[in-house]
């Protein structure tokens, strides 16, 4: 008898080990990384980059650069030179003024003076003549640097003026044998200057 309750035992005691290993296998199966999820269902996740922001259209000058010439034309002499006085002015209270080849001919030079009248159109002020040297001003182009008729010699303008004005009595076209020269521009001109057959000598 006694050798049949050590056999007993000893299959007690395998069946209870058995028992250990298959709960250990399901507490082992059951059990979950730190974070709540298995180690199977974890899915690499990839940093995704910001989109990079489209750069805002810098604007061109070719708009700007294109309506700084003018179209030429066929001009009577003292026609071919257009003048447009810029908002800026000198220390004696003249513009700057821009200046243009209107014709078809390449300008070389121009005896140029400055004239200010008042809001009724009177006569004001006058500058001294500026020898005007652009170097070779081609048909519909603009000078590369602006004129400062009043830097040249030129008293203070009165207040009373409201209108500025250049006027010229010589120019010369590129390939002439020499100046074309003419008259008006003297204290009697008036605003808006005198008719081009009229500035002939």
């Amino acid at each position: 008898m006694g050798a049949n309750v050590a056999v007993t035992n000893r299959r007690m005691k395998k069946s209870l080990f058995g028992l250990a290993l298959v709960s250990l296998s399901i507490i082992s199966c059951d059990k979950k990384p730190e974070g709540g999820t298995t180690a199977t269902s974890a899915k690499p996740t990839t940093a995704t980059a910001a989109p990079t922001p489209t750069p805002a259209a810098t604007p061109t000058t070719t708009a700007t650069t294109k309506a700084e010439a003018i179209t030429p034309s066929d001009k009577e002499p003292f026609e071919s030179l257009t003048f447009k006085p810029k908002a800026d002015k000198d220390a004696n209270g003249w513009p700057v003024f821009e200046i243009y080849n209107a014709s078809k001919k390449t300008i070389t030079f121009a005896n140029l003076s400055g004239f200010a009248y008042d809001k009724d159109g009177k006569f004001v002020a006058q500058t001294k003549p500026v020898s005007w040297n652009p170097g070779k001003l081609a048909p519909g182009a603009k000078s590369d640097w602006d004129l400062k008729i009043g830097d040249r010699e030129a008293a203070k303008v009165s207040d009373k003026a409201t209108t500025f004005e250049l006027c010229y009595d010589s120019i010369w076209f590129d390939g002439e044998a020499k100046a074309v020269t003419g008259k008006g521009c003297d204290a009697k001109r008036p605003m808006g200057g005198v008719k081009s057959d009229k500035a002939k000598k």
